[in-house]
């Protein structure tokens, strides 16, 4: 093959010769599953994570498979969802060297010289002199690139007052007790930079003027006396990215693959697959980037150079141009990406700005957002509604002020006001346990996508969930309390709307769920009808109180469980009759 990076040969069993019969079959085809279940064993033995081949399609399996995987990680306990391999423990993290034998001295940015320009409300940019030593200037005063590199951004909650520790690199380019670096590591960066803004910018280059760069490990203050500018230095990581000449993403796999040979699913592949696009904090570099100035301006640094990324091309120029040095397998690969989109995938682990911020009546921005962060992690939970507030353009100020992880979610949930309704039928247990907040999931992929997809938005404040949904109200006689063997809503009874005379049977969804107490003011909501077609479609909730609201009543309520409702198929013993409410009945879930 052409690239380097494949190893596939013309022996018999998992070659080049069956891959390139098999990429057109991507229907039912006998044997195509075997083939399948080889690749991902090749696969694993090859070092790749479980959560790179989760989300992956059969034809990237089939190519993945050939592809040479450096064993820079461990990922033998991480899950299909996330990887664990790039987590960093701060107390025992260590900045590293170019090479592990170099022993050079580091250079220091001064904390009073960054703190002075973030009091300025400018972005604090470095210079790298030809002595390797690091000047610092304001952002609009040069020019700059923007580093993006595999972090451990850190915005720890402390008990009693935020403390915002500085960005560990898990590639090495951290440092958690100074902003600081070995001069080795600033000769590899400043040839990078350097060589980037002359492909980028080649007219500024011709004028020969320092490069200036953004790189957290610099440029946000890590000593404890600067805590309220590590804020500051946060709540303008948008400007940042955003307003930077270009921005260059640094990953240690990526560095060795030479770009201009490989094809550009191989490419694509590695990007999707690497420890990059794993952590929580590049998608907002990545995103910002890519569509600033309406002009795409994210690189990748490869063994030959920066390589622009760009979702797909099929007229790009590299390989193709080779035509005598091509196999088959190159315009195959045209054909897969056509088809099942590599580059498509990429394109939901980076979603654009505009995607993230759109308003569609069946695509809320929770949608975007989990696409977004699915297979992304974080050593802090606490960064989650940090980073995505940010990326959102909300304000940060709120969100940062909050005193623990719980509460920046609860705030992060009033800041985004409009919440899809999916998520009250959700049967998730991590929920907040904070009043007015008990419906909502502490983590946004704590529940699958469909909560998010398609569904009518709710209203978030410091009272609750607001929705609109119909309902059914149970009747209770003043007179009767149930005896003790009929304290608890029955696993599976009946339900009759006094109104209609209709009769539905009633399944309580989760078999190992606590048994619902009989509470005199019970009451359901039910999902719309055209949602009806997964269980659960039944909230059981309690009636806490009631609100006006002009010429309505809302109902205040918390969620004690989840059921499916039916039409009724068989006599239960129990029968719980009741009144169904308006179809937009309003509802507060607190």
């Amino acid at each position: 093959m052409n690239t380097p990076g494949f190893t596939a040969t013309d022996e018999e069993g998992w070659g080049r010769e069956r891959i390139s019969k098999c990429l057109y079959l991507m229907g039912d085809c006998e044997g195509l599953d075997q083939l399948a279940d080889f690749a991902l064993d090749d696969m694993r033995e090859g070092g790749w994570c479980e959560s790179e081949l989760e989300p992956m399609l059969l034809p990237g399996y089939m190519v993945g498979s050939l592809l040479d995987r450096p064993r820079i990680k461990d990922h033998s306990g991480c899950g299909k969802i996330l990887c664990c391999a790039y987590q960093t423990d701060e107390t025992t993290y260590q900045t590293r060297h170019t090479e592990d034998e170099c022993c050079c001295e580091f250079a220091e940015v001064q904390t009073t010289i960054l703190v002075n320009v973030l009091a300025a409300g400018k972005v604090p940019l470095v210079i790298i002199t030809d002595q390797l030593e690091l000047e610092v200037v304001a952002s609009d005063v040069y020019p700059y690139i923007a580093l993006s590199h595999v972090c451990m951004s850190s915005l720890r909650t402390l008990i009693v007052i935020l403390s915002l520790t500085s960005n560990l690199g898990a590639d090495g380019l951290g440092n958690p007790n100074a902003n600081a670096l070995p001069k080795c590591q600033l000769r590899r960066l400043r040839a990078y930079i350097n060589e980037l803004y002359r492909i980028h910018d080649p007219s500024q280059w011709a004028h020969g003027r320092p490069v200036g760069f953004w790189m957290d490990t610099l440029c946000i203050p890590v000593a404890q006396s600067a805590k309220q500018y590590r804020r500051e230095a946060i709540q303008l990581l948008g400007k940042t990215f955003k307003e930077a000449s270009a921005a260059l993403v640094l990953d240690r796999e990526l560095e060795i693959v030479e770009s201009f040979t490989a094809s550009f699913m191989e490419v694509g592949l590695r990007i999707a697959c690497s420890g990059w696009i794993k952590r929580l904090w590049t998608l907002q570099e990545a995103s910002l980037s890519s569509e600033a100035h309406d002009a795409e301006k994210i690189y990748f640094q490869m063994a030959d150079g920066p390589f622009l990324y760009q979702r797909y091309d099929p007229n790009r120029k590299l390989a193709w141009a080779m035509e005598k040095e091509t196999t088959e397998i190159s315009s195959e690969e045209r054909t897969l990406l056509g088809d099942f989109g590599v580059m498509l995938e990429l394109g939901a682990r980076i979603p654009s700005v505009r995607t993230m911020r759109a308003k569609h009546e069946f695509r809320p921005s929770f949608y975007a957002i989990y696409s977004a962060i699915e297979y992304r992690s974080t050593s802090k939970p606490e960064d989650v509604p940090v980073c995505i507030a940010s990326l959102m353009g909300l304000d940060l100020s709120a969100i940062l002020s909050a005193t623990t992880a719980e509460q920046r979610m609860a705030t992060f949930y009033m800041t985004m006001q409009e919440i899809p309704s999916g998520v009250v039928w959700r049967h998730e247990p991590q929920k907040l346990n904070i009043p007015g907040f008990r419906w909502a999931l502490t983590s946004i992929t704590a529940c699958n996508q469909n909560a998010y997809h398609g569904w009518e938005s709710a209203s978030c404040d410091p009272d609750g969930l607001h929705i609109r949904m119909a309902g059914f109200i149970f009747s209770h006689d003043d007179g009767n309390e149930p005896t003790p063997d009929e304290a608890t809503l029955p696993r599976m009874t009946t339900i009759l709307a006094e109104q209609t005379g209709a009769e539905l049977q009633l399944h309580q969804f989760d078999p190992d769920s606590p048994d619902i107490p009989l509470y005199r003011n019970l009451a359901l909501i039910f999902k719309p009808r055209d949602k009806m077609d997964e269980p659960p479609n039944s909230a059981v909730v309690v009636v806490e109180g009631t609100v006006e609201r002009g010429e309505e009543t809302e109902f205040v309520c918390k969620i004690v469980g989840l059921a499916h409702a039916v039409r009724s198929r068989q006599a239960c013993d129990r029968v719980f009759r009741g009144n169904l409410t308006a179809p937009k009945q309003r509802w507060c879930i607190t």
